[in-house]
């Protein structure tokens, strides 16, 4: 599966084929939004189960208000503060949508202008939305490289976009504006609650902010196992639960190694992965993913994750959602 330029994406997405996509999140699969066999493939290359939507990206928030049905007055407003961006948007469909097919059966489609110039300038050039599902197959880490993107998938799709290493490094957040008088965020990402609360107060908008972990439909990230390797991986709170004497990794903060003194040891064949500090969220979101992909690379048959009190912010409590997920398929 070769890494092609702009002229080649666009040429085998106009054939119905799927490619990797850059976005500063994590790279997307891309195929036309309104091409259900296309999108089958995105379906099918993922594994991805099928009641499970595919969010839908264009190259600008007008783009978006032709096809869902009138938004509400906040909903704009975040549209026009928010995108391009690490911001999804949870709307109506449109009666007979051509973007049916992505979304699992549901009247409702998930909407996203990404902050990446190459994707931009892929969905302007076609003039038609593209599914954007993370690229990686379910349950795996998501990519946020071509060289992930590569190692998961091969010759299983056309090619991949090569916009270089992902900015952010966790998916998007997804925000539930079907009620006009609430927003719920139904996946943390790098947009939160203070940032949408400064956002309602700049405009005067009084709206009630929602962190639901009760979902009334699927979402993506929220029913399924995720970001977790093939390796056997167990999340625990102290390396004192370690029962094994040798030959494992332990993934854990920068502080917790230091706290407990946690070295490699090459004569027990144990391997460390440094998460990074919980003073630099930023550094340990760009980097989540790539750190859950190396564990496969090192040939232990077994891996712990250290559990951490995140900080509750924004990126803090994002970073929690997705290793809260790691171990569990």
């Amino acid at each position: 599966m070769p890494k092609m330029n702009l002229d080649q994406a666009v040429f085998e997405i106009k054939k119905g084929n799927v490619i990797a996509f850059p976005t500063e999140t994590v790279y997307g699969l891309g195929a036309l939004a309104t091409d259900g066999h296309a999108v089958g493939k995105v379906f099918l290359v993922k594994n991805r189960p099928s009641d499970n939507p595919l969010i839908c990206h264009f190259y600008s928030w007008e783009q978006i208000l032709e096809y869902v049905q009138p938004v509400n007055e906040y909903t704009k407003t975040l549209l026009k503060e928010l995108t391009p961006g690490p911001a999804s948007f949870l709307l109506k469909l449109l009666p007979n949508s051509p973007l049916r097919a992505a979304t699992g059966g549901l009247e409702t489609v998930i909407c996203r202008v990404p902050n990446h110039p190459l994707t931009l300038g892929l969905i302007k050039k076609l003039n038609t939305p593209i599914v954007g599902p993370s690229a990686n197959i379910s349950g795996r880490p998501s990519s946020t490289n071509p060289e992930m993107v590569l190692e998961q998938f091969g010759e299983k799709i056309s090619g991949v976009l090569d916009g270089g290493n992902s900015e952010i490094g966790v998916e998007s957040t997804i925000l539930d504006c079907l009620n006009s008088n609430s927003i719920n965020i139904l996946r943390p990402g790098a947009v939160g609650k203070s940032e949408l609360s400064d956002i309602f107060q700049k405009h005067n908008l009084k709206v009630e902010i929602l962190e639901s972990e009760t979902f009334t439909q699927t979402i993506p990230g929220n029913k399924y196992p995720h970001y977790s390797p093939k390796t056997s991986l167990l999340q625990i709170n102290s390396i004192s639960e370690i029962s094994e004497s040798s030959n494992y990794i332990i993934i854990a903060t920068g502080e917790y190694l230091k706290q407990n003194n946690l070295k490699e040891n090459t004569n027990n064949n144990i391997q460390i992965i440094n998460l990074g500090s919980v003073e630099n969220l930023e550094t340990i979101a760009r980097n989540l993913y790539q750190n859950l992909q190396k564990v496969d690379s090192l040939n232990s048959p077994k891996a712990f994750l250290i559990k951490e009190n995140w900080p509750e912010n924004t990126l803090g409590i994002a970073i929690k959602n997705r290793l809260d997920k790691v171990g569990l398929n």
